[in-house]
Parts: structure tokens; sequence; C-alpha cells
């Protein structure tokens, strides 16, 4: 039953769809050639059209919620324009008309004239105390003082640039012409409360957040902007912001990441207090200097990034294995044995000060390679690098001799060389 109902709904929608379609052909097409009576009716049947399709895709919306957005959107965004299209065209004609023509005049003159919407979009006001004015003086410029609108358009504008608490405000009221004043005045009720909004800026101001412990650009513009949102906006609602340089700097301040804040201290006056400007310049000045470090870092990563695309020069089979070698084996920065941070344990002096039966306990107390003394993976069989006494898989510094194992002298620095890969001392 839900079904069949919803199948006819969405049949009227098409049909109203089409209309309003009709409506767009007959503007685009016809409008200079059309008399004021024709305009008038067209707007008529226009309007009722939107009612129409408010109602039944509501009925849809019941019965499919995910059924609405996009097709309610695009029908509204389509009526919008093409209304106030033909109550211009009306009005233009019957201007000509008082000028000496008769109310049948053709309007030629107005094909030219369409009314498009405002270039600048329209700002959209959830409730936010902070926002208000922006938002009200931007729309009362493009919708509220527009003469070419009508109070039934300009009250859609309204709805649609409304979201959240502030929707919520004026839901309830019937798009109707008389209506549109009693909900703009609703909303200036409501929002335009000057005492409110004073607070509301000094509390955000209080909480702008603070700059993580790291040396951004972004993240430092984005701070002063905050910031200086905030200033600018006291100062407009007559606030004298002009004499709180000492609070704001304390706001401020604490809020830096620990590298601008030392810079800070470098360079702040010692023998007065700063001013507020002084900060933002230094601020401004230390924006600067990390975006020069930033684009720098990326010029020489490019570089070296475009290097590794030169050829790759030629290696023998013996030269491959070791290359494949060195590339599975991550890299050592620390010297495993003693955890120094300038050798690696090939080069270790207390390491090579050990025994090679010393060496081997060691080596297997930590898991390391028994090839090329490593870690972070498991023993690979290396079939180019053997012990050059012995010719098995393990590293020459942990060969010995089981029956003079005390007796083994440790194998001084100076005798070892290491491969180009440094995947194994010789």
């Amino acid at each position: 039953m839900a079904e069949a109902k919803l199948a006819k709904l969405k049949i009227k929608r098409g049909t109203l769809i089409a209309q309003q379609q009709r409506v767009k052909e007959f503007i685009d097409s016809k409008l200079s050639k059309a008399s004021v009576p024709e305009l008038e009716t067209r707007a008529h049947a226009l309007e009722k059209y939107y009612h129409d399709f408010e109602s039944i895709q509501s009925c849809i919306e019941e019965l499919e919620p995910e059924e609405g957005d996009t097709i309610r959107g695009s029908f509204e965004e389509l009526y919008f324009v093409l209304r106030p299209t033909l109550m211009v065209a009306i009005r233009e004609c019957k201007e000509e008309a008082e000028k000496g023509s008769t109310a049948t005049t053709k309007c030629e003159t107005i094909v030219s004239k369409k009314l498009r919407l405002p270039e600048i979009p329209l700002p959209t006001f959830s409730g936010d105390y902070t926002q208000w004015l922006s938002y009200y003086d931007t729309f009362s410029a493009l919708v509220h003082r527009n003469s070419a609108l009508d109070n039934v358009t300009r009250f859609h504008y309204l709805r649609s640039s409304l979201k959240d608490g502030a929707l919520r405000r004026i839901q309830s009221i019937e798009v109707t012409s008389d209506n549109y004043e009693i909900a703009l005045k609703s909303l200036v009720e409501r929002y335009q409360k000057r005492n409110v909004i004073v607070r509301e800026h000094i509390r955000q101001l209080f909480n702008v957040p603070s700059i993580a412990n790291k040396s951004s650009s972004s993240a430092l513009r984005e701070f002063i902007d905050s910031v200086n949102i905030h200033l600018r906006a006291l100062s407009s609602l007559g606030r004298p912001v002009a004499h709180w340089d000492d609070l704001v700097i304390e706001i401020v301040l604490p809020k830096l990441d620990n590298s601008t804040l030392e810079k800070w201290n470098d360079e702040a006056p010692t023998d007065r207090l700063p001013t507020l400007e002084e900060v933002f310049k230094f601020l401004e000045k230390r924006c600067t200097h990390l975006e020069e470090r930033a684009a720098a870092s990326r010029s020489t990563t490019q570089q070296c990034v475009n290097s590794n695309k030169s050829p790759k020069p030629f290696r023998s089979s013996q030269q491959r294995s070791a290359f494949v070698v060195s590339e599975n084996v991550k890299p050592q920065r620390n010297c495993t044995y003693c955890s120094g941070t300038n050798h690696v344990i090939y080069r270790c002096r207390k390491f090579l000060a050990l025994n090679p039966k010393q060496r081997f306990d060691a080596i297997h107390q930590r898991n390391l390679c028994n090839n090329c003394l490593k870690a972070d993976h498991t023993h690979i069989n290396y079939e180019s690098e053997k012990c050059r006494a012995c010719k098995r898989s393990h590293h020459t510094l942990l060969h010995y001799n089981s029956v003079f194992v005390n007796a083994a002298p440790a194998i001084e620095p100076s005798s070892l060389t290491v491969t180009s890969n440094n995947a194994h001392t010789e």
C-alpha cells in the first residue's frame, strides 16, 4: 500500500518538475515578447508549482527519508531564479506602460536584463552570536534591500541561508509575503544583542586554541587570524581594544609553540613592556621565516628525488647479490653492542677488544645476524659473503678455533676494511 502511494506521489512530483521546466523554457525563449498579463499568470502558476512540490516532497520523504535533499535543492534553486526574473520583467513592462505605451506593450528591452543571483554567495548562519553581525549585514545588502525581490522570494532566501538553531527559530512560520518581516524580526530580536555578542567574542578570544609544539607557518597564521577576528569585532562594537595590549599579550604568548616563544623572548624589549603591534609584527616575520625554510626544504627534497632518477650503474652478479642484501637490511645508526651513536658494531673498540668466542656470545645475546652483525631481520644466507678464514656463513670477526678459544687474539680495527654496502667487514 505504501509503495503504491509512494509511486503516485513521485509521478505528481515529476509533473511539477516538468511544469517548472516549461516556465524556464518560456523565460529563455519568449520573455522579450510577453505581455504583463502573461507574465503575471506565469508567476502565479510558478508559485503554485512550488507550494505543491513542497507538500508532495514532504510526503515522499516521510515514506522514503533518503529521497529528498538533491531533488528538493534543485527544484528550490531553480525557483529562486525563475520567479524573481518574472517579477522584474513585470515591473519593467509596467514602467514602460507608464511612459506612454499600453499595458500590452511587448518588453523587448528586457531580454538582456534577466535577474541573476549575486556573485557573492549568501552567508550561512547557524546561531553563533559572533557570526550574526557579518551575516545580517551581508544578507541585508544582497537580499533584504534588493528592490528586485518580493517578500516571498526574500523569505525563501532567508530560510535557505539558515541552519541548526537559527533555522529552528523560524521553521514554524509559513512562507508568505507578510510573514517575511515577522521571521526577520524574530531573528533580529534573538541575535541582535550587543552585550551577548561582546561577551561571546571575549570568551572565544580567551579560548583560541594553542599552537602545538611544532613550528608551522600555517598553524601560526591561523592563530594570528583567529585572534585578530575577535579583536576587530570587539573594536567595531565600540570596545576599547586599543588599551588592551597588556591583557591580549598575556593571552597570546602562552599559546605559542616553544620554539616561537623562545625566539620572542630573545627579541622582546627588556627595558619596557612590548606593544601588541610589536608582537604581531614579530609573529608575521616568524611566519615568513618558516615559509622560506619550508620552501628550501621542499627544494632540497625535490633535488634528491631528481638525483635518484639517474641511470643505475652496472653491477656484477656478486655486486648485485651484496646490493640486495643491503637493501633488505635496515641501516643501523647506533652500535648494537655498546649503544654508541658515532659508530657501528664492527668498528666498536669494545667489541673488537673481545676474543672471537666472546663476540659470538655477545651477538647471540642480542639476537644479531651471524653474517652482517645487524638486527631487525632474520638470518640471511649470504652467498657472496663468507668468513675469510673458513669460508663458512658467518662474519670473519666471529671465526674461532674451538680448541684455542681463550687464546684467540682480537682482530685489530686497523686490519679491517668495510665493503661498499657495509653488509660485511673483511
